[in-house]
């Protein structure tokens, strides 16, 4: 802000917007932003931005350069701010690790996901919310499959 970036101070004002809003729309509009909260919502604010970016891209009708530029940077300022996520192949090496554990007979029970997923939450930690959770369901249903 004190680099009068004015796009920058945009994003980030927008951003700061959607996790309180995020809040006070939640169960408990008292407390304080939890991690998981302001990591959701800068993606779901990174992949607003790429959708709009998409109507702006060079070739399209109506080429606007300026706001494809302008939403790209947003993008990467707003990516910058989002922790290191676990590489889907961590997560597919923890959910293999988890059902090999499992008794035989207890992998064929489709209601053994649950466990699976549970585990691997706990295994994750923090990094749970930088997981994307219908990929790591997907995984768990092919894990179990197999």
């Amino acid at each position: 802000m004190k680099a009068r970036d004015k796009g920058a101070v945009s994003a980030l004002k927008a951003i700061v917007a959607d996790v309180t809003y995020a809040v006070k729309s939640s169960d408990k509009p008292n407390e304080d932003a939890s991690h998981e909260v302001v990591v959701t919502t800068i993606r779901k604010g990174i992949d607003k931005r790429r959708q709009a970016a998409e109507a702006y891209a060079p070739g399209t009708p109506g080429d606007h350069a300026d706001n494809y530029a302008t939403l790209n940077s947003e993008i990467a300022l707003l990516a910058s701010f989002l922790p290191v996520a676990p590489t889907p192949e961590a997560v597919q090496a923890i959910i293999d690790d988890i059902v090999a554990s499992l008794p035989e007979e207890q992998r064929k029970n489709k209601s053994v996901t649950g466990v699976v997923i549970k585990g691997l939450w706990e295994r994750l930690g923090d990094a749970r919310a930088l997981v994307d959770k219908k990929d790591a369901a997907k995984r768990v249903s092919d894990a179990l499959k197999a």
